[in-house]
């Protein structure tokens, strides 16, 4: 089963200084394991919005080698 996902990061830049950004990996899930296909780091600063992604990508049953073109037009639409 292909799974969909966010982790909550912390960052820090020098221009910035500390900050909070959501990245979304997809693994497959099996009885007994659990392998990251992709994972984007650093895609959303709001939660909500990389968890309504996360949910879609999964509703919708995204074949994982979409993902980047899918995050790249998550960030330019949100």
């Amino acid at each position: 089963m292909i799974e969909y996902y966010t982790v909550k990061e912390s960052f820090y830049t020098e221009e910035v200084g500390s900050f909070t950004a959501y990245g979304i990996g997809v693994c497959e899930n099996d009885k007994s394991n659990r392998k990251t296909l992709e994972y984007i780091p650093n895609v959303f600063l709001d939660r909500q919005k990389a968890e309504r992604l996360a949910a879609m990508c999964n509703h919708l049953k995204l074949d994982p080698l979409h993902l980047f073109d899918v995050v790249e037009d998550a960030i330019s639409d949100f």
